[in-house]
């Protein structure tokens, strides 16, 4: 699924970067298209009239039966949104608190926790995977956890459909590493981009050797209580307020999503979440709380192959440049749920979003309405020079 892939350049061209306004806004109220704005910052009745309408052709061009968005400026929620159904059937809306699948999101959350960890001396981003995984292939050594944060370790990604909606369990992160760790790489690490949630597998792993935690528990602690997400667990973990997942047939069609076990990808997308709460994240990485500048400068600074091409991604973060500066974030696309975190770092300027709808069964699915903006140009609107 595409959720974003304009050119920044080219939105922030075609879109009115508006200030902020001290004249209030009206209270947060329903809107066309199905959505209801449950917070509405009056400082920013300008930039919320301006994203108002893309916001409105993003929920009828997604297709979900479920929606949330939130912007986060300064280090608070400015401006939510809540569109559509957490469950079509009973007619259930969406909440600022539904939970959705947040899909390869969650390798973000899991690289500002190898950050902190960093930061704490409890591991180091540059030393052979074998110091925090001694049974692991060595692979001549060359693996390290900033080329598995990268996607230059050659770790190879899901094979096949029945890896992408694995159902099989795993009572551990390392557990997990029997799926993949024999397999040759795909690549000698370094030399070559290739993405792989799997990999990402292997730094949740390390992490829980480094720490003597639990996967929950470390990110608890590193990310999830100090970024205030009170609404974000593992997938594998009760929780209230899930949404009901579904899914997009190759006509279109949208069905209740099959069952799926992603104990298989915990630290690359088993994270439930909301859009408040990734907002909050996005907020607390950008502001400070999570890491220092410099080690917050290294997840944004886009990482090089050993022929010195640079890869646009860095520690866990898609890089996009533009004229306002970086742009960093990522996607999310899981069985039954699509996501998207968008960060300006140098406004603490956050965009959330996620959805109840998946594309990981149809073999083409159809794209999105023609018309659909691509999030960065909600984003747009929010941003003060």
């Amino acid at each position: 699924m595409r959720l974003y892939t304009v050119a920044l350049a080219a939105a922030v061209s075609a879109t009115t970067v508006a200030c902020g306004s001290s004249t209030p806004a009206a209270a947060p109220r329903a809107s066309a298209g199905g959505c209801r704005e449950t917070t509405a910052a009056p400082e920013y009745r300008r930039a919320i009239d301006a994203a108002r309408p893309l916001v409105r052709r993003l929920e009828s061009g997604l297709r979900a039966p479920g929606m949330s968005l939130a912007v986060a400026a300064r280090g608070r929620i400015v401006w939510s949104v809540a569109c559509g159904y957490r469950d079509v059937a009973s007619r259930r809306p969406v909440r600022d608190g539904t939970r959705f699948r947040i899909g390869s999101v969650s390798k973000t959350l899991t690289a500002a926790a190898l950050a902190h960890y960093v930061e704490a001396n409890r591991v180091d981003l540059d030393a052979p995977i074998q110091r925090y995984l001694p049974d692991f292939p060595s692979h001549g050594g060359r693996i390290t956890l900033r080329r598995l944060a990268g996607h230059l370790a050659g770790i190879r990604h899901y094979e096949s459909r029945d890896e992408a909606v694995n159902r099989r369990h795993f009572e551990s992160v390392q557990g997990s590493l029997a799926l993949f760790a024999d397999d040759p790489l795909v690549a000698t690490p370094g030399t070559r981009f290739a993405y792989s949630s799997y990999g990402y597998d292997v730094i949740g792993a390390a992490l829980e050797r480094a720490t003597g935690r639990g996967f929950s528990a470390l990110m608890e602690r590193a990310v999830l209580r100090p970024a205030a997400m009170r609404e974000t667990t593992l997938a594998t973990a009760p929780a209230a307020a899930r949404s009901t997942f579904y899914e997009v047939t190759n006509s279109g069609r949208i069905r209740v999503a099959p069952p799926i076990d992603l104990s298989d990808r915990l630290p690359a997308g088993g994270f439930l979440s909301t859009a408040r709460d990734l907002a909050r994240f996005g907020a607390a990485l950008a502001g400070g709380k999570l890491v220092a500048p410099g080690t917050l400068r290294a997840m944004l600074t886009a990482q090089k192959t050993t022929a010195g091409e640079s890869t646009g991604y860095g520690l866990g973060l898609e890089l996009h440049s533009s004229p306002l500066g970086v742009f960093a974030g990522h996607t999310g696309a899981v069985a039954g749920g699509t996501a998207a975190l968008l960060i300006h770092p140098a406004s603490r300027t956050v965009l959330a979003l996620a959805t109840n709808l998946g594309y990981a069964t149809a073999d083409s699915p159809p794209p999105p309405k023609r018309e659909t903006p691509d999030p960065p140009q909600v984003l747009l609107p929010f941003i003060r020079r």
